[in-house]
């Protein structure tokens, strides 16, 4: 991931249903051993993201394995159309972010 694409995000607004929501998703696939996906949607502007929609990808599209996850582009780009016509986009930062969540 480069800035370009995903400016950095210094301050996370992030209602306790969306993290509540996105812990349970990936805890379910966490207890069969597998790695879990919750996708952030919303908006991002001069350093703070605020989530809006979360998106559990399940079924197929979706491979989920131990250490292992791959999403097909084709279901990623279904998701891309869904997020553009909510006027929303995929909020991400950097794995080594220490940002405060709000």
């Amino acid at each position: 991931m480069t800035a370009g694409y995903f400016p950095e995000v210094r301050y996370w607004h992030i209602p306790d249903s969306a993290f509540a929501l996105s812990l349970s998703e990936m805890a379910r696939d966490g207890r069969a051993g597998n790695e879990g996906v919750a996708l952030w949607f919303g908006q991002r502007e001069a350093g703070e993201a605020t989530i809006t929609h979360v998106v559990a990808l399940r079924g197929p599209g979706v491979i989920k394995r131990p250490a292992f996850l791959r999403i097909e582009p084709w279901l990623l780009n279904e998701v891309t159309d869904v997020a553009i016509a909510h006027n929303v986009t995929l909020v991400v930062s950097s794995p080594n972010s220490d940002t405060p969540f709000l």
